[in-house]
């Protein structure tokens, strides 16, 4: 007998439900933590999970064969069927009321009714990355990369957009109006309308704001509280002053909330109060492996961690990785060799490091709660890196990511999608506008070329360096291309990857890309999420071989039991 079958005998007798229980899912029908497999974006794991304002029901994303669908499962008894009409559907969203699902086919946003039928595209959407319900007349949506807002009629009406500074996993706070997001495992506000930005806090012991608040998949409930995944993956609750935008002391709540690899977790809060979660394991923790054409991954080195960016010298013995500790992060370096490690650098927040041609070297930014440091140095030499230069900490600050050799590197401004170049070696580098409206940038083996991915699109382009000539278009739909030899690029579409071969004097495709491999566990990271593995291949972070569950947990009155626990803990 199911647990909504025992509660349904006990609900006879007793008008109080059991704490917590189960929701068992069709064995056909598991919740899906894999991105679907239409996206032509990142290959992200959104949130397939959502719960209605009454908490009597839930809408999530199943796998079915190579693509998705969206199915209801009841929360009231054991009722749980398809949606019709949501083919390749993610990321739900139950509307205010409880009559309508919002979700995510690929890129474009659709709408349809909970009971099924004809679904009603919104947008056209690019890099869409997440979506809510402000109420009935108005559906929000973030795009193009977490830069765009746009507030969406679902009847078919007049729809507008901003942009914003970038928003990952955005949830929409009501009361505050704004949104609530997770950018590199730290909390952000953002007002759509104005696009001004704070970032969210904690409390000193005196009352004073101390560091960032830090975690993922932040959630304001009862205008006062805040919840969301610590950094080592547990869900959390504390009292929070969104206007001053700060949190207390945050206490524990719950274990085993499946926590994607950005960050996102696998739960939704209903209005009156209910939980409802999809139980796994991590997937921020990972091991790096290496894919090379034609062959299955193989483990880089052994061992798993939440590597969050990451580099390989190009004669492959020093691997450089980022690594999310229990109070900020690290940059550990790998001696490939001999099987030793060691960490280099801690800091609040560190970006990408980026070896030098002969590996000695390391570029890399790192900021705290105030500045914005782009370092050089050599981890081998015993001694601690120069600082080439010193911004205020925010969103624009350039983040190199390429260094081709001892006088040329690139450095990207994510916010603006501008791409610079400038000397490492210079005593006053000076960051020369480079590109516009592109991501990820890389320069071909002989710095002739130039390769990166546009903002408006998502296109895979290469023009010549240092004067963009021609952009001949690689791919008009893919991310983070890279070069794995003069005439090679290799770029990806979700979980996927397709190799372009160029002149390497012009750029000039010659011919179509092929397809090249493909990885479901492939978990995006934060940045460069695949790096060249310099034999022919590549490397990312592989993640769990978990990429679905059977069942939901329901926790009935948890925001009751929440406040409870963060009162007492906070009086």
């Amino acid at each position: 007998m199911t647990a909504l079958a025992i509660w349904g005998l006990l609900g006879q007798r007793s008008s109080v439900g059991p704490a917590v229980y189960d929701a068992a899912l069709p064995d056909s029908a598991p919740i899906t933590f894999g991105a679907t497999t239409l996206t032509t974006s990142y290959g992200s794991s959104f949130r397939n999970l959502s719960i209605a304002p009454a908490g009597d029901f839930a809408v999530y994303a199943a796998r079915q064969g190579d693509s998705t669908s969206l199915w209801y499962r009841s929360l009231r008894d054991a009722t749980v069927r398809p949606i019709a009409g949501t083919t390749g559907g993610i990321a739900p969203r139950i509307s205010t009321d409880g009559s309508r699902v919002g979700y995510l086919v690929g890129d474009r946003v659709m709408v349809v009714p909970i009971a099924g039928g004809e679904p009603r595209m919104l947008l056209a959407g690019q890099a869409a990355t997440s979506g809510q319900w402000i109420d009935q007349a108005q559906y929000l949506v973030v795009d193009a990369d977490g830069n765009r807002v746009n507030w969406l009629d679902p009847e078919g009406g007049t729809s507008r957009s901003k942009p914003i500074p970038r928003c990952v996993s955005g949830a929409w706070d009501p009361d505050a109006r704004a949104l609530l997001c997770a950018f590199n495992y730290t909390a952000q506000v953002i007002d759509p309308e104005s696009g001004d930005h704070w970032t969210a806090r904690t409390v000193r012991l005196d009352g004073t704001p101390g560091g960032p608040l830090e975690g993922s998949a932040f959630r304001v409930v009862d205008k006062s509280y805040i919840v969301y995944l610590s950094t080592d993956g547990n869900l959390v609750a504390a009292r929070y002053d969104p206007a001053a935008h700060l949190a207390q002391r945050p206490v524990m709540m719950l274990g085993g909330v499946r926590r994607e690899a950005i960050g996102e977790g696998q739960y939704d809060i209903s209005p009156n109060g209910t939980l409802v979660y999809a139980p796994g394991v991590d997937a921020t923790l990972g091991r790096i492996v290496v894919l090379r054409p034609d062959g299955t991954p193989q483990p880089l080195m052994s061992g798993s961690a939440d590597y969050q960016r990451y580099d390989l010298s190009r004669n492959r013995r020093w691997f450089a990785a980022v690594v999310q500790a229990a109070e900020g992060t690290e940059l550990r370096i790998y001696d490939l060799q001999n099987g030793q490690q060691f960490v280099w650098l801690r800091a609040e927040q560190i970006r990408h490091p980026i070896w030098n041609p002969d590996g000695e070297r390391l570029l890399v930014a790192v900021r705290d709660s105030t500045q914005w440091a782009i370092l050089v140095g050599a981890p081998g030499s015993g001694t601690p890196p120069d600082t080439l230069v010193v911004f205020e900490a925010g969103p624009s600050s350039p983040d190199p990511i390429d260094y081709h050799d001892d006088h040329l590197a690139l450095a990207q401004d994510w916010n603006g999608s501008i791409v610079m170049r400038f000397d490492p070696s210079a005593p006053k580098p000076v960051f020369d506008t480079v590109l516009t409206d592109s991501r990820f940038a890389s320069l071909s083996p002989s710095g002739k070329l130039i390769a990166y991915q546009s903002l408006e699109g998502s296109r895979v382009l290469v023009t010549t360096f240092p004067v963009a000539g021609r952009r001949w278009q690689i791919a008009s739909e893919g991310v983070e291309p890279v070069w794995l030899s003069a005439t090679e690029l290799l770029y990806r579409s979700g979980a996927s990857w397709y190799l372009g071969r160029i002149n390497p004097e012009t750029g000039e495709p010659a011919g179509a890309p092929t397809f090249w491999g493909r990885d479901p566990r492939f978990s995006d990271t934060s940045g460069w999420s695949n790096r060249p593995s310099h034999d022919g291949g590549i490397l990312y972070v592989q993640g769990p071989s978990q990429t679905s569950t059977s069942y939901l947990q329901v926790i009935p009155n948890w925001v009751d039991q929440m406040k409870t626990a963060v009162d007492g803990t906070n009086r």
